[in-house]
């Protein structure tokens, strides 16, 4: 084993004074938004890359580890015999690898200007290509002269392998035409587009002896993994198998009785119910060191179509009873079907139900907006009236107007009643009417969790998969359809699954059902589905270790997990 940079727990040993760090980070040229730090000691400059990171922007393949101190690493290499090892340390947001031994044994030029890292690596040659009928679908391969940082991305509906090698145009040219890839050579590298559409995702690895990229198509995508990540955190992966289908897994494993976690709902906008965003932006804006994207949303509107309570206040209610996980700092939890319940009643004892609280599931009759979701409300619908209330007494009927065109303010020390499709219903509410306000939750066990998200269905309770989306009110589509899917779950041992399953070699992605059984074979006691397709997202340490970014739709909200501690550098 080949271990680079000494061999000491680097988490527990103190380094000297950081003389830069950032999160921009050029190699070749190429851009990327990394993490990164320097410093100087008795061996001369030192420098760390987040892990993640290093596996965007150069192709580091991260191997399994128990020890979230060393970090074997695959990159043109005897993995299997003698893999790189390389020191590594959490700050309390990244897991950084130290590369600097490593950059030195590559012959790669490092250098700091201000807040950026700079790295430039020697040129290689492409020497030959192959590529061939495999008996699961087509291998290409790409033999050159030294080790050449690889990149893969999604471009114009094509996927994009590029790496850092010139090649002599009689190289290409003496390729046989193909349908499947095409090749683009310059003086900055070589560019390979694979006509695959989305779903179907290239694996992408390196070999040793001689050095060579290797590209391949219809074979399993993921290679197995499982990363002690920090104590408390596991990274894991591999292919899972139901009935006939084989689904590339990704799942983060998280001890929720580890005090220096914490789990919190994270939102796009910490102002306000409006917004959608990649989860790696907002997990990055709130400082989570991992994160999964969680409910349903109007991608239109941008507002939440679910539950989202955070430190016992409502963001946005929860809708039509579907699954919802809820939690408490003490490591309680619970999932189930949820509804929230609200009615208002007047001085005279007359009690008037509201439909939902600070959501963007706009329906008849009256809805009740306070400063939870912004400084103002935007009405949804034509025609509201819109009664402000302050303190405990109706003050104002104001008319909303077209829904969209005009915002109200929303009295910070009361709320907005939006009538929509009852004009009468404001009869109720005379100004200066006194009004108190009565909440309970089904099952009632939830209104003693400070945090909840909600999306459906559920899927597994007590081991037993109990699916049923159309009892959820979701379209018979969504419960046949196949899809990326995002799950979360609960362990026997007292584990959090959060949990992303890609579609198989050939495109075809997880049914409901299907996803239930992965997460019984995962071992969770407990599981409930998330939002999938393209919001499908899995985050660890500043980089999404699921997907490509280009890949990742928008999404209004997730479940982040944050690092809490008072030894926390």
């Amino acid at each position: 084993m080949t271990l680079l940079a000494g061999t000491s727990a680097i988490a527990q040993v103190s380094q000297p004074p950081l003389q830069r760090q950032g999160t921009e980070v050029y190699l070749n040229d190429r851009r990327e938004f990394v993490p990164w730090r320097q410093w100087q000691d008795a061996t001369g400059w030192r420098i760390q890359i987040g892990d993640t990171g290093l596996r965007s922007i150069a192709g580091f393949d991260l191997l399994s580890t128990s020890d979230p101190t060393r970090q074997p690493v695959e990159w043109f290499s005897d993995f299997p015999t003698e893999p790189i090892v390389l020191p590594a340390q959490f700050d309390g947001k990244y897991r950084y690898l130290d590369v600097s031994e490593l950059a030195r044994r590559l012959g790669w030029q490092m250098e700091v200007r201000e807040n950026t890292l700079y790295i430039k690596s020697e040129a290689t040659q492409v020497r030959a290509i192959r590529q061939g009928e495999q008996p699961w679908g087509q291998r290409i391969v790409f033999e050159l002269s030294g080790n050449a940082p690889w990149h893969m991305d999604r471009q114009d509906d094509q996927w994009l392998v590029s790496f850092d090698s010139t090649i002599f145009k009689d190289i290409v040219k003496r390729l046989p035409p193909s349908k499947l890839w095409t090749i683009e050579a310059s003086a900055q590298g070589v560019k390979l587009f694979l006509n695959l559409p989305v779903s179907q995702t290239p694996r992408v690895y390196t070999l040793s002896n001689p050095e060579r990229l290797v590209i391949d198509i219809g074979a399993d995508p993921i290679a197995e993994r499982d990363i002690l990540w920090m104590p408390g955190i596991r990274w894991r992966q591999q292919m899972v198998e139901v009935r006939e289908s084989r689904f590339p897994v990704v799942w983060l494993e998280v001890d929720r009785h580890r005090s220096e976690l914490e789990f919190q709902p994270i939102w796009t906008n910490p102002d306000s119910q409006v917004g959608i965003a990649p989860l790696q932006e907002t997990a990055s804006a709130w400082g989570a060191i991992a994160a999964i994207n969680a409910g349903f949303f109007n991608r239109n509107t941008e507002l939440s179509l679910g539950a989202i309570r955070s430190d016992d206040r409502w963001y946005s209610s929860p809708i039509l009873h579907r699954g919802a996980i809820g939690w408490d700092e003490a490591g309680n939890f619970e999932i189930d079907r949820l509804t929230l319940q609200e009615e208002l009643i007047t001085a005279e004892g007359q009690h008037i139900g509201l439909g939902y609280l600070n959501s963007g599931y706009a329906q008849g009759g009256a809805s009740r907006y306070t400063p939870e979701w912004g400084e103002t409300y935007m009405p949804l619908s034509d025609n509201e009236i819109l009664v402000a209330v302050e303190g405990d007494r109706a003050t104002q009927h104001i008319k909303g107007g077209l829904a969209g065109e005009t915002p109200v303010p929303i009295p910070a020390d009361g709320y907005l009643l939006a009538l929509r499709d009852a004009p009468d219903l404001a009869n109720s509410f005379p100004i200066g009417t006194q009004l108190a306000i009565a909440q309970t939750t089904e099952p009632a066990s939830f209104d003693r969790y400070s945090q909840i998200l909600a999306a459906g269905p559920l899927l597994v309770q007590n081991s037993h998969i109990v699916l049923d989306a159309l009892a959820e009110q979701f379209n018979p589509y969504f419960a046949k359809g196949r899809a990326s899917r995002s799950a979360i779950g609960t362990t026997k041992t007292g584990q959090f699954l959060l949990v992303i399953l890609r579609p198989d070699a050939t495109g075809r992605g997880a049914t409901l059902w299907e996803t239930a059984e992965v997460m019984r074979q995962l071992g969770a006691v407990d599981a409930l589905n998330l939002d999938g397709g393209s919001s499908a997202s899995l985050y660890l340490g500043g980089q999404l270790v699921d997907r490509v970014p280009a890949t990742a739709a928008r999404v209004h909200n997730g479940l982040g997990i944050f690092f809490r501690s008072s030894t926390n550098p």
